[in-house]
């Protein structure tokens, strides 16, 4: 039995085969619909997952997961949830580039738009040995 949803904005139906709920149906009609809402609806979705996996990659490159690489995680919070808000700016195309450094262990956190419009998230640490007589 087919079944058919609406787009939240447009009220437009399309068939969408076997689903649970009215809801879910609607969700998927909203996705694919053409009107300008649900364009913008759609845009918006892509950039919630990008931010989603922006932060994952985030807690993998300064958390626990470093221990594999004999890499010790990085304890200061502030610095992660910064890159976070970084990520996402980057993602939405609020910056082009970003570096902040934890002053304590010298862990630099780069974020970056390539050329073709990706997110690039970068750790790094500069060890300088310097003495003076």
């Amino acid at each position: 039995m087919e079944q058919t949803g609406a787009c939240r904005f447009c009220g437009q139906t399309q068939v969408t085969g076997m689903m649970t709920g009215a809801e879910e149906r609607d969700s998927k009609v909203t996705l694919n619909c053409d009107c300008p809402e649900g364009h913008e609806f759609r845009r918006e979705e892509r950039m919630k997952e990008k931010i989603q996996n922006a932060n994952e990659q985030i807690n993998a490159l300064f958390g626990q997961e470093m221990m594999n690489h004999h890499i010790e995680p990085l304890q200061n919070q502030r610095f992660i949830a910064i890159m976070k808000e970084l990520a996402e700016a980057a993602i939405r195309s609020q910056i082009r580039k970003a570096t902040i450094e934890d002053e304590e262990t010298g862990t630099k956190g780069y974020i970056s738009v390539n050329s073709k419009g990706g997110v690039n998230i970068e750790r790094g640490n500069t060890f300088k040995y310097k003495r003076e007589i």
